[in-house]
């Protein structure tokens, strides 16, 4: 329920705009009187009678900025700015009884319920709606549930009671910076909480390139494990590992299994080490939106994946606690809440605290899908690989990209792999599970010596294996089958580069189509497509 006034709203403002028309009846029944004892009174009487029997689950959402109002003098809508709906009338007193259905946005009214892909309240509004459609446990007590759900956060600025809090625990501070609230107090004392910081810079496509890449194969890229100069700079505090690769040929696969495989952490962990180990990752996409393809997106995504962790340590509270009142002394509510400066000034204040030692691993995907300068994004990653001296902050990066020039300008002098060089195995084991599936038992001659065909032709490229694997299919489908000849036939017809074998593809298109073609590619890899 967005900003339903159920226990009525104060509208003297719009009873002047509809004096005398047939809809002031309508405004007349929103009053703060009808909502006492009136007709929204009866309403929300039955209303929640029979939300009650039915066991039906609401989420409630109210406003927190004030709405400009209609001035009868100007004939505009320059009166006192208002809060139309207060979060009592908007969660019919279930703002303190039901905190965990309710949930406020920074909007004034009339914007509550516009959103686009890139706004920050987006991500929060689709949890809602996946979790009353059952895509996620409404009950559930995860911590990405909480920071959205557990509690009202304070959204507006508010001055800290003088209460001295030396005596504060740590679960109390806890849910002070969870919450607002001190556990002994009934006034906010945290100007700014972690679910509103965290809300505030996620967007609901700002990570989700990393979903979309397809999982690896089953047995294949566990080379990167047994890779000993990979292993050692997982153990290693600092530096730079630069995975490069040709186009198609796994890269971002590859960072997928990395990010997401307990190996990882496994092999960069030391026993009995008082370091805090914290991970972030990114993984750009130049046909995304302009978040995902920028320093901005970038930012906001490793500020929020490690803010998020720090909040699950029980040694950084300390810290989160001064980053949070860092933060809330110079936040602007009157613009963009995140500007690159502010995001460049938020990462330093963790790159140069002295409060905690953390160990900062930064996994980002595909730096040549930057939409920018590679000089730039190179200068980037440099920065977060070297943190001041005297900080507590350790770093290091591990990164994807093509070899383009200014990344091999910048990091070929240190450990680096080619994916290609590792993949022909891989690339074996690929073909033949799919030829296995696809033709069964009646063509084991090319199920045999195809793979190997295939590995040697792709020249570590995953995705010119998966494209003629494709034709494969489609040719032995037919009614007659082609014989090991013919198929080999037709891989010395197809180019071994992926751009050519591009440019084959399209050259095979009927000339009255590729009209069509073109528009449909066009209409794909188009940023603003969709």
């Amino acid at each position: 329920m967005f900003g339903c006034p159920n226990l009525g709203m104060e509208q003297n403002h719009l009873l002047a705009t509809v004096r005398g028309n047939s809809t002031e009846r309508l405004v007349r029944d929103l009053s703060r009187e009808s909502g006492a004892y009136g007709y929204l009174h009866r309403l929300e009487l039955s209303f929640s009678g029979i939300a009650e029997t039915g066991h039906m689950k609401f989420f409630w959402v109210f406003e927190t900025n004030k709405s400009p109002t209609f001035d009868p003098g100007t004939s505009k809508m320059t009166g006192p700015s208002a809060i139309l709906v207060d979060p009592d009338s908007a969660t019919a007193h279930r703002v303190n009884e039901s905190p965990s259905s309710v949930h406020p946005i920074a909007r004034n009214h009339s914007e509550l319920v516009k959103f686009t892909r890139t706004d920050s309240n987006t991500g929060p509004v689709i949890d809602l709606m996946r979790r009353l459609c059952g895509l996620t446990d409404i009950n559930s007590k995860d911590d990405d549930a909480k920071v959205h759900f557990d509690a009202v956060a304070w959204l507006t600025l508010g001055a800290k009671p003088n209460d001295p809090m030396e005596d504060e625990t740590v679960e109390e501070r806890r849910q002070r910076l969870f919450e607002g609230q001190h556990p002994h107090s009934a006034k906010p004392v945290c100007i700014l909480t972690l679910p509103e910081l965290l809300h505030s810079l996620d967007t609901v496509d700002l990570d989700l390139r990393q979903a979309l890449i397809a999982d690896r194969l089953e047995h294949t890229c566990e080379w990167i494990y047994e890779h000993k100069p990979f292993t050692l700079w997982l153990k290693q505090a600092d530096g730079v590992f630069w995975i490069h690769g040709k186009p198609g040929s796994g890269k971002s696969t590859l960072m997928k299994l990395i990010c997401t495989d307990k190996r990882t952490r496994q092999h960069s962990h030391t026993f009995g080490s008082s370091v805090h180990p914290i991970s972030a990752e990114f993984f750009f996409n130049y046909r995304g939106t302009p978040i995902q393809k920028t320093l901005e997106g970038l930012m906001r995504s490793i500020l929020r994946q490690t803010m998020r962790q720090l909040s699950k340590i029980r040694a950084t509270i300390d810290l989160l606690d001064i980053l949070l009142e860092e933060l809330a002394e110079n936040r602007d509510l009157r613009g963009d809440p995140w500007p690159i400066s502010r995001l460049e000034e938020f990462l330093r204040s963790i790159m140069e605290q002295k409060r905690v030692k953390l160990q900062i691993t930064f996994f980002f995907d595909a730096l040549d899908e930057f939409d920018g300068p590679t000089d730039y994004i190179s200068r980037f990653v440099k920065y977060l690989a070297c943190p001041p001296a005297g900080s507590l902050t350790s770093t290091k990066v591990c990164f994807s990209s093509r070899p383009w020039d200014d990344f091999v300008t910048n990091f070929s002098n240190g450990p680096s792999l080619a994916v290609e060089d590792f993949t022909k195995e891989d690339i074996r084991y690929f073909c033949t599970t799919k030829l296995s599936t696809a033709l069964k038992t009646n063509h084991l001659d090319v199920i045999v010596q195809l793979p190997d065909e295939i590995a040697f032709r792709a020249s570590g490229v995953f995705l010119w294996a998966s494209l003629i694997l494709k034709e494969l299919e489609v040719a032995f489908a037919g009614a007659e089958p082609p014989s090991l000849e013919d198929v080999l036939q037709l891989l010395n017809t197809v180019p071994t580069e992926l751009l050519d074998y591009y440019a084959f593809i399209i050259q095979r298109i009927p000339r009255s189509c590729r009209w069509k073609t073109y528009a449909l590619l066009e209409s794909v890899v188009s940023p603003d497509a969709g």
